[in-house]
């Protein structure tokens, strides 16, 4: 007997296996991990998330392997949904104090704030593998500026192209600004760009480059 269109798309809506299958329980009030994102917990954060978002077959809206279909795709409703959950489930699992800045992000993936966070958490990372300087002489002073001076430009080459006239800017600066300023810097940058977007249509956040998934 041939298949209606009805039993088709039934067929459809209930396959488990499809990342766009919607689960009744995931509703964009739902918390997926216990502890938020603080600003010094990215590493444990961001294993949590990725376990549970796994777990919900949504990864792919993370990592990027989903990718955002044209607005004439037949899933692109479908893709709009679970992207807007993904985004409420991240936004339910960070810090008040990160929400503002991601809140406006277009896609799953986006935020100054996330990836800052993420840098930081490496670089902490990284210290804490370093035993504690045993003098305080005045080659450790020129040694601690050394290494702030390679994560600014870590953090500042890691950004999208669209940050290339700030990035400048930044870096012409005399002397240059320390990390936690040049991060406020941009974090202003971006709320006027997401003010302006909301006057002029539909909003599109900044993109940071993949470059921080692969430095995992």
């Amino acid at each position: 007997m041939t298949e209606t269109l009805l039993e088709k798309r039934l067929t459809e809506v209930m396959d488990f296996n499809d990342p766009y299958y919607i689960h009744p329980s995931d509703h964009t009030g739902h918390t997926i991990v216990t502890r938020p994102l603080e600003g010094d917990n990215y590493a444990t954060w961001s294993r949590a998330m990725m376990m549970s978002l796994e777990a919900k077959n949504k990864l792919g809206f993370v990592d990027g392997t989903i990718k955002e279909p044209s607005a004439k795709d037949p899933k692109y409703g479908a893709w709009r949904r679970c992207n807007q959950i993904v985004k409420s489930w991240i936004l339910n699992s960070i810090s008040p104090t990160l929400t503002n800045t991601v809140i406006f992000s277009n896609t799953a993936t986006e935020s100054i704030a996330v990836y800052y966070t993420t840098l930081k958490s490496f670089w902490d990372e990284l210290g804490s593998y370093n035993d504690p300087p045993s003098c305080n002489c005045a080659g450790l002073k020129q040694i601690a500026e050394r290494e702030e001076k390679e994560q600014i430009l870590q953090f500042l080459m890691g950004l999208n192209d669209t940050y290339s006239a700030i990035r400048g800017q930044i870096l012409l600066m005399q002397p240059l600004p320390n990390i936690r300023k040049i991060y406020s810097l941009l974090l202003q940058e971006e709320k006027q760009r997401q003010l302006a977007d909301a006057r002029d249509g539909p909003i599109h956040a900044m993109n940071v480059k993949k470059s921080t998934k692969n430095r995992e």
